[in-house]
């Protein structure tokens, strides 16, 4: 429509090295080296080959595409552009994320966790491809090595930097003034070094994540807050870039999509196969129909800011169409399975009930008031799951000996106020359990129906417990 006309694209690059900047600072954010002690067993094992497998069946069939489509096979160039394509191709989409709030390694949904922790193949990929594919008549003479070395520098050099401004006390309006100059301050030091944005911050935004201190949850929120807006951004420019009129891009997004899905097939496989030889089970029910990490685009579209020719194109026709191609697929094959994955974390999750606070349910309870509500309609015989102390005070739970009644107590002193009563299982032989706790029959008989409603609650302080643990 001639809105975005050529002067213009060329104006909004730094646009577009901004919002590369900003998906390389959220994915090295998210790799917090601290949920790695919680990953199942063999995680690493699975990673590396779940991420090679489909890199090597990518590649391969996009080499014999490009060579088909009258590549040199000589050329540097398309072994270049055949890295990129296995790369883009290994990394999927995660369902959830790691490091702030992490809910993926505690239970060990090792879909999860390759879900993130393949991402780190396609960074890799752009810290080679930076290093070894350098424009010609560049300013500085290094080798290879000397480049991977000026990535990891400048990196750590820039995250040290922007750990050191978030550390004193700041507003939300000057941690986001803060955080998004940063970002684009690092994708210009990228970009003027011939460098990928996305490599450079991602080291950066693995350094602040890693590092001690209280800026970590406030940071990430920021971060969830111009995610949508950012991205959005990003993709309107690079649609304005996209050349969409050359047939041979378009025809490598069934190669792609094809081998990528045989590689993911074989990968699980080879995985599977690997962890039987360790004595161990592998994972269930695991999707091979996957979506094309958010990464992948980002990075096809870094090399396209690097690297001039007409094959670049290609490339972002091929994964930009693959990635609409395979979103199509998941919701054709596995309409709910996220939806039934996110319900299964939610009610494992300790102090996150899937149910509202207050209802009794068939399940077991997870604490909080179904906790309660567990203990009250059980009646005596066998153990209940304790009640989570509130925030600023001490765990007051007990279990009555005599008869095998059961009885479960919740304290939460508020900060000014007289502390909230307990709680305690209106058992057959209740005024027994009332005695064995110190508490009066009738404060007993009382706590088990009524609940301060100006108060917090057992619920309440389990929830926000739970909200504290996460944290």
């Amino acid at each position: 429509m001639g809105v975005l006309g050529p002067d213009v694209v060329d104006r909004l690059v730094p646009v577009l090295e901004l919002g590369l900047g900003w998906i390389g600072f959220m994915v090295g954010y998210r790799f917090d080296v601290r949920t790695l002690d919680r990953v199942p067993r063999h995680t690493a094992l699975i990673v590396a080959i779940e991420s090679a497998v489909p890199f090597v069946a990518v590649a391969a069939a996009c080499a014999v595409a490009l060579i088909a489509f009258g590549r040199d096979p000589g050329s540097p160039a398309v072994w270049r552009d055949v890295v990129v394509l296995g790369a883009c191709g290994a990394m999927t989409a995660p369902r959830y994320t790691l490091g702030i709030g992490d809910r993926a390694a505690r239970l060990g949904d090792v879909d999860t966790v390759v879900g993130e922790l393949d991402e780190i193949a396609g960074v890799v990929a752009l810290v080679v491809l930076g290093a070894v594919f350098r424009p010609a008549g560049g300013a500085w003479a290094l080798p290879a090595a000397g480049w991977v070395f000026v990535q990891l520098g400048a990196g750590l050099a820039l995250g040290l930097l922007l750990y050191v401004m978030l550390r004193d006390e700041l507003s939300a309006g000057e941690r986001l003034a803060v955080t998004l100059g940063f970002i684009a301050f690092a994708s210009g030091v990228a970009g003027y070094l011939f460098l990928s944005p996305i490599a450079v911050c991602f080291l950066a935004g693995w350094v602040v994540a890693n590092l001690p201190g209280e800026h970590r949850a406030a940071v990430w929120d920021t971060f969830r807050a111009l995610e949508r807006p950012i991205h959005h951004l990003f993709l309107i420019v690079l649609g304005a870039l996209w050349a969409v009129d050359d047939w041979r891009g378009w025809a490598l997004v069934p190669v792609f999509v094809g081998a990528r899905l045989v590689g993911k097939a074989a990968g699980r496989a080879a995985s599977a196969r690997a962890v039987r030889r360790r004595g161990d089970e592998p994972a269930g029910d695991r999707a091979i129909v996957a979506p094309l990490s958010v990464l992948s685009i980002a990075l096809v579209v870094s090399v396209r800011g690097l690297y001039a020719g007409e094959t670049i194109s290609w490339l972002v026709t091929a994964v930009v169409g693959a990635a609409i191609v395979s979103e199509i697929l998941v919701q054709l094959v596995a309409p709910r399975r996220d939806d039934l994955k996110r319900e299964q974390m939610q009610q494992s999750v300790p102090g996150e009930p899937s149910e509202p606070a207050g209802r009794a349910t068939g399940s077991a309870p997870t604490g909080g008031a179904a906790a309660v509500a567990g203990a009250r309609d059980s009646g005596a015989g066998g153990p209940h799951a304790p009640v989570p102390a509130g925030r600023g005070a001490g765990p007051a739970r007990t279990t009555a000996g005599d008869g095998g009644a059961p009885a479960a107590a919740a304290a939460s002193a508020a900060p000014d106020g007289p502390a909230t009563a307990a709680v305690a299982s209106a058992a057959p032989d209740g005024p027994a359990a009332a005695a064995a706790l110190d508490v009066p029959a009738t404060d007993a008989a009382r706590g088990a129906t009524d609940v301060p409603a100006n108060d917090e609650t057992a619920a309440g302080s389990a929830a926000h417990s739970g909200e504290e643990d996460l944290r």
